[in-house]
């Protein structure tokens, strides 16, 4: 039979093609964690392989020999791309560190060069086996053949161990891929183990054809578990996430402790959290407290240590009610209470400081505290649950530290901010009350001596000259007026605390039938269903006001309009320019009380809602301080400019207008 029509040199070109289309599917998700190294790892087989297969192909010893040489310099470099995918794969970036990446290639490199240099050594003696229908190559394993294999062996089998592992770490969702590569890794063994018996004394022979070594049509096989991985469970497209990885890549302190108080394992904000210098010492030189007992890591952090003893009570893991917890170097007997003692202890840990569950809050009965790290204060919400296996015993105990720093300390300024308000608001409510005793000193004890002098006026009419007699009726009638106005200003100057949906429009109208405005007329641009949130009355002292001051500094006839701000620019806002760059008037919510008389100087305009501002010898000048009191006391803001037609015009802008 001709070598290339064997079926050992068949089955070895299809090991070749099955190895190159299963480094072509890796190559595709080359982009996914182990992809590239699993596809030149393949790549790497299907090469070994194919020189297996022209090994078997020659019929000479010295042509056999050759092909032994280049094909065992190639198994060490198979080892190397294993340990690189599996540290990939299974997102173990420690196992290729330059310090532990130089333990693996360096030896590997020294045993690839020994087929070269010492072929002796790696084969005493190699014969033509022609008991099958291909003549095979028989040789005896030499020292250098085992030190080479054993390398191999041991880097390959290190390399799976670490992929078992992660099948004990992952989520079930994930072990289906993981058990695809074990299965790999069982069938490479299984078939190196059949080759390895023949030249083993200790053990029985089991390769069923001698000389032939199986391990070479190995893609062939895995191919069959690798196949289904990739159609079933997306082998290449495996994100790793293991039990471990969630802890260490979680942002809030985590400790994992055992049954007997020691950690077992911590991510990086636990370790500095308690990472002092003497905590990390207990464990060595590498920055951990691992092995710790809970005592010594949550040393200078009482309310860890008081949350980790609650959750590993008896009242909560259904344990004897006292157990021995290990202190470092010996033991020490505690008596635990009851659980309804933890659960108190918990509530008065818990106090002022959580949080309600609604909307994500912390709940409220959550212990928070605070602790000093890297020289900051900042404040835990500490949480410990237990830890059980699937007969309900507890195992172990997990604690956990959300910082909650920036919700504590929002806590805090809205607390101070609320005692801030709480006094201004005892400030306006005292200053209220001031206004309304002073609205009653006006009301009494002033207009009574003004009623007594207008009733003794009437007794001296006829002795009194007629000019002295109007002086004094004019005085009178002002003081009265100016104690009106006192009263209103007392009123509309009060804080608003409650509003009402009003009507601007039958507010307006209201104020003009309360106000005397003969030959004039009033000028309504606003719709019957606008409405505005307002104290009622203090509007009406705002349309009553601006409008007999219209009615009381021009000449009739006189037109007044009341419209709102959205209309449109004033006459002495800016017109538009035939510049592109000139920003349109931004809508102001609000309105206005305009009128067409002589308008108000604009040198003026600022001085016009002083207390006691007047131009008019009959004024009182407090008009338009009640107007601008009563906006204010709303938090609206009021400007005075010129009108479209000429006259004065009142802007009051608002922020809340239908």
């Amino acid at each position: 039979m001709a070598p290339w029509t064997s079926p050992f040199v068949l089955l070895g070109l299809l090991a070749v093609v099955f190895g190159l289309c299963i480094a072509a599917l890796a190559w595709r998700h080359r982009e996914i964690r182990g992809g590239r190294a699993y596809a030149v790892l393949m790549v790497t087989l299907s090469v070994w392989s194919g020189l297996y297969v022209l090994q078997l192909s020659e019929p000479t010893v010295t042509g056999k020999r050759t092909w032994l040489i280049a094909r065992n310099t190639v198994s060490p470099l198979t080892g190397v791309l294993f340990w690189v995918f599996a540290a990939r794969y299974t997102d173990r970036t420690t196992l290729l560190s330059p310090r532990i990446l130089a333990v693996v290639v360096v030896p590997g490199a020294a045993v690839a060069l020994l087929p070269s240099t010492a072929p002796d050594l790696f084969w005493p003696t190699v014969e033509l086996f022609e008991g099958g229908s291909t003549p095979r190559a028989a040789f005896t394993a030499g020292p250098a053949f085992w030190v080479t294999t054993a390398y191999t062996v041991v880097v390959v089998a290190a390399g799976h161990a670490y992929v078992v592992r992660s099948w004990f770490d992952a989520f079930s969702v994930y072990r289906r891929q993981l058990a695809a590569l074990a299965v790999v890794g069982g069938i490479e063994f299984s078939l190196t183990a059949a080759f390895l018996s023949q030249h083993l004394a200790v053990v029985p022979n089991v390769n069923p054809w001698p000389h032939v070594q199986l391990i070479s049509y190995s893609t062939v096989l895995v191919a069959v578990p690798l196949g289904w991985s990739y159609l079933r469970q997306s082998l290449f497209g495996l994100r790793l996430l293991n039990r471990q990885g969630v802890i260490e890549n979680m942002p809030d302190p985590v400790f994992v402790f055992d049954s007997d108080g020691v950690v077992r394992s911590v991510n990086d904000p636990g370790l500095r959290l308690v990472g002092d210098e003497e905590t990390v010492e207990l464990v060595g030189d590498e920055e951990t407290v691992e092995g710790a007992h809970a005592r010594r890591v949550f040393a200078d952090t009482p309310a860890l240590l008081d949350a980790y003893r609650s959750a590993s009570r008896p009242g909560v893991s259904g344990e004897a009610d006292s157990r021995r917890l290990a202190d470092g170097d010996g033991y020490a007997t505690e008596t635990l209470e009851p659980a309804e003692t933890v659960a108190a202890e918990s509530e008065t840990l818990g106090g002022d400081d959580g949080f309600d569950t609604v909307g994500g809050e912390l709940d409220t009965n959550s212990e928070v505290t605070p602790v000093v790290v890297d020289g900051e204060r900042r404040w835990y919400d500490v949480r410990a649950s237990v830890i059980s296996d699937s007969y309900g015993v507890r195992t172990g105990t997990v604690v956990v530290a959300r910082d909650v720093t920036a919700r504590h300390r929002h806590r805090e300024t809205l607390a101070a901010r609320t005692a801030e308000l709480e006094r201004k608001t005892e400030t306006l409510r005292r200053q209220n009350e001031q206004l309304d005793q002073f609205a009653s000193v006006v009301s009494h004890d002033l207009r009574s001596p003004l009623t007594v002098i207008d009733g003794h006026l009437e007794l001296v009419r006829e002795d009194v000259p007629d000019d002295s007699l109007a002086a004094i009726e004019r005085n009178v009638r002002r003081m009265n007026e100016m104690i009106d106005d006192l009263l209103t200003m007392a009123r509309v100057g009060q804080t608003v605390e409650t509003t009402d949906r009003v009507h601007l429009r039958r507010v307006a109208a209201a104020a003009w039938e309360h106000t005397d405005t003969t030959d004039c007329e009033l000028d309504l641009r606003v719709t019957d269903s606008h409405t505005v949130e307002a104290d009622r009355d203090k509007l009406l002292h705002v349309f009553e006001n601006l409008f007999r001051n219209a009615v009381d500094h021009n000449e009739t006839p006189l037109t007044v309009r009341v419209g709102l701000l959205d209309e449109g620019p004033t006459d002495s806002d800016e017109g538009p320019t035939d510049s592109d760059d000139t920003e349109p008037t931004p809508v102001r919510d609000g309105f206005y009380v305009a009128d067409d008389g002589g308008g108000v100087p604009p040198d003026a305009r600022e001085s016009v809602f002083e207390h006691g501002y007047t131009t008019s010898d009959e004024g009182t000048g407090f008009g338009l301080s009640i107007v601008h009191d009563a906006v204010t006391a709303h938090g609206w803001e009021i400007r005075v400019t010129e009108g479209a037609e000429g006259g004065a015009r009142f802007d009051i802008e608002i922020c809340d207008v239908d």
